[in-house]
């Protein structure tokens, strides 16, 4: 599908086969939303292009973009994440920033506003990865042994108590539908986020 010119070639026709994103080179990383995408470069800039109906390329508008366009004020990002209609990025100073669709408080700022320009998430320091849900979004801030092996073990982590301790931004959910579409897939959350607890 190309209907909000998701495919990055400058129209709205769909394609069967892969083609070339116009005007793209030195990406080193490329993400997707739901009707977005995210490429990062070799320098650090962000470009972006697709649905823009809530502010997830991060131009300054709400108009969609046929073409890649930069992410305004990210020149420095290390990783990428792309939410349904919300983006994120780490920062080379391990800051995270994220824009878009805030109706569920994704964004994590607080204010319930959609921005089409990142925001500084300034109660996140030394964050270490990224992640984003249909309509939530999740971080780590230290890196640890999951002990998968031992997942619900003594000396690993403790599932219920995962869930309890982290509260991912956005759409509520709980551990019935922690496979939902809207709430948090366990192994993308144990990919993803930094477990409390010590391995043995």
């Amino acid at each position: 599908s190309n209907k909000r010119g998701q495919l990055g070639n400058g129209t709205t026709t769909g394609s069967l086969v892969p083609i070339v994103v116009n005007g793209l080179t030195n990406a080193v990383r490329v993400v997707a939303g739901g009707h977005h995408s995210l490429a990062l470069l070799e320098d650090g800039t962000v470009m972006s292009w697709g649905r823009n109906s809530h502010g997830e390329l991060g131009h300054g508008d709400f108009d969609d973009a046929l073409t890649p366009a930069p992410v305004i004020g990210l020149g420095c990002a290390v990783s990428l994440a792309a939410g349904s209609q919300h983006s994120m990025a780490r920062c080379d100073d391990d800051t995270v920033h994220a824009w878009g669709s805030n109706l569920f408080d994704q964004l994590g700022d607080g204010s319930g506003d959609n921005q089409p320009t990142p925001v500084t998430l300034d109660t996140i320091i030394a964050a270490t990865a990224i992640g984003t849900g249909y309509q939530h979004s999740l971080f780590s801030a230290r890196p640890v042994d999951l002990c998968p092996a031992d997942v619900n073990g003594s000396g690993g982590v403790n599932i219920e108590d995962l869930l309890a301790v982290v509260s991912a931004w956005g759409s509520p959910g709980g551990p019935a539908d922690v496979n939902g579409r809207n709430t948090v897939n366990i192994l993308d959350l144990l990919a993803v986020v930094a477990a409390w607890g010590a391995c043995p």
